[in-house]
């Protein structure tokens, strides 16, 4: 047997020629090799991986060729590292993402305080359990009652956009950290305020996004904040939420670059989606998540 392409030929009967090339097993290419006592220099192999997708390998960010070889796509950065952008979604789609702590430096991560280790991911050395007070343990290393998550909030370089009436307009988070919801805030730029805030979290339930909250607020609005109390709302690890709200006619939403925020005390912010309001979103709508920008928004947690 030789190689041609990725296509496996097979010698005739007699030994004089090559016979067309035929694809290999579904999962298979022909990888050459040194020749063997029959003369043989190819056979089918396992393909390393899937043509035309990214992966995650060494924490950093690969392509997979069309000869199932593997290609550095981005090299993360000291603090980040390769990570699904959707744990267990079909969509296959990762990107250097920011590590829970700084490897050295006293940090949080699981609502433990102590000193970050090498990996980014875990912790060292044990300096304080918050979850054993029954705390949280924010993102300024201090075992809290509750903690104040921002996005965006104080960016000198905000700017805002705005979308028909009925879209939604949400951050993606995925949550690594067992908490509870309890508020919700946003920050918004009409020239007159809205008359009404829709909130809603969406939840990841197999390969949609269901909506689990779904608040109304109607007053009071000033020109900047929009807050809504959230009837401790489970948040659970290892799965990804939608944090966001219907837009009516008459606002618009503050936006920063998602490169000037970091992480959260109880997940990471993947992107932002706007799309049209639907009390269920089929997870291929992450086909147009924005990764390089993020909308204003302060989140209150408590302990699980």
């Amino acid at each position: 047997m030789t190689c041609v392409g990725e296509q496996v030929a097979h010698c005739n009967s007699s030994g004089s020629a090559w016979l067309p090339p035929v694809d290999c097993a579904v999962g298979e290419v022909c990888r050459a090799g040194e020749a063997d006592a029959n003369g043989s220099r190819g056979e089918c192999k396992p393909q390393p991986c899937e043509a035309g997708f990214v992966f995650c390998k060494d924490s950093d960010v690969y392509l997979c060729a069309g000869g199932g070889s593997p290609s550095l796509v981005q090299a993360c950065g000291t603090g980040s590292a390769c990570q699904a952008l959707i744990p267990g979604s079909p969509t296959q789609a990762v990107a250097c993402l920011p590590t829970p702590c700084s490897p050295g430096e006293t940090s949080c991560v699981g609502d433990r305080l102590g000193t970050c280790a090498a990996d980014g991911k875990s912790l060292s050395q044990l300096n304080e359990d918050c979850i054993a007070q029954g705390n949280v343990c924010s993102l300024n290393g201090s075992c809290l009652h509750y903690t104040s998550d921002e996005i965006g909030v104080g960016d000198p370089n905000s700017v805002s956009d705005k979308n028909p009436e009925g879209t939604l307009v949400a951050n993606v988070i995925t949550v690594h950290t067992r908490r509870k919801l309890i508020v919700l805030q946003t920050f918004i730029a009409p020239k007159s305020p809205p008359p009404k805030l829709r909130w809603l979290v969406y939840e990841q339930v197999g390969n949609a996004f269901v909506a689990k909250v779904d608040v109304v607020v109607t007053q009071p609005l000033d020109l900047m904040n929009g807050v809504a109390d959230v009837d401790n709302f489970p948040l659970e690890p290892g799965k990804t939420y939608l944090f966001g709200r219907v837009l009516s006619a008459a606002d618009s939403t503050l936006n920063t670059e998602a490169s000037s925020m970091a992480h959260l005390s109880f997940g990471t912010v993947v992107g932002r989606l706007s799309l049209p309001y639907a009390a269920s979103i089929d997870i291929a709508a992450l086909e147009v998540l924005q990764t390089d920008v993020v909308s204003f928004m302060r989140m209150d947690t408590l302990p699980p």
